[in-house]
């Protein structure tokens, strides 16, 4: 019988279930970031109905690429910390621990609030103030139709870890 594993702040190893999981937190097999891309070309596509366009110059573009460049760290950190952990980064799959140390200490979905960094990023980049109309849609599909599904899976596979992690990490930021 196989065991997954935390890594607890001193190295240590602890058990998150005592039996394999044969799958993942039940989400959908839409990958995450394509709710954002979504939501963002809707927001693209009201512009082409009704034009809401700042200036290509302004201070937001500044912004928006500090932005992106802070949204892609977060995300490779993010990643990082799963391969070091050995386990995976799609949503359906089984764990095979849960990861609690680097990026993962400040936000428990540091992945999903890379991405909706990125967003508000390309949002600053581009013309329309449309995507930042559409930008809270992609939030709550992500929400709702991947967060929820994923905290349910990890409390139901290690719910005292689970609950003290939830209990001092944010879910955002």
């Amino acid at each position: 019988m196989m065991s997954s594993i935390e890594t607890g702040r001193d190295g240590s190893h602890t058990p998150i279930s005592s039996e394999p999981a044969s799958s993942g937190a039940h989400v959908t097999k839409i990958p995450p970031p394509l709710y954002y891309v979504v939501a963002f070309l809707i927001g693209i596509g009201l512009n082409a109905v009704v034009e809401w366009n700042k200036d290509s110059g302004g201070w937001y573009r500044w912004v928006g690429i500090a932005l992106i460049v802070a949204g892609a760290a977060m995300v490779l950190a993010a990643v990082a910390a799963f391969r070091s952990h050995h386990t995976t980064i799609i949503p359906h799959r089984p764990v095979s621990q849960m990861v609690t140390t680097g990026v993962y200490r400040i936000s428990r979905n540091p992945m999903y609030t890379g991405i909706a960094i990125i967003y508000l990023g390309i949002v600053g980049v581009t013309p329309s103030w449309w995507p930042l109309v559409t930008f809270p849609f992609a939030l709550l599909a992500v929400r709702f139709l991947v967060i929820r599904p994923e905290e349910t899976y990890l409390s139901l596979r290690a719910p005292a870890e689970f609950e003290a992690y939830s209990s001092r990490v944010r879910r955002w930021l």
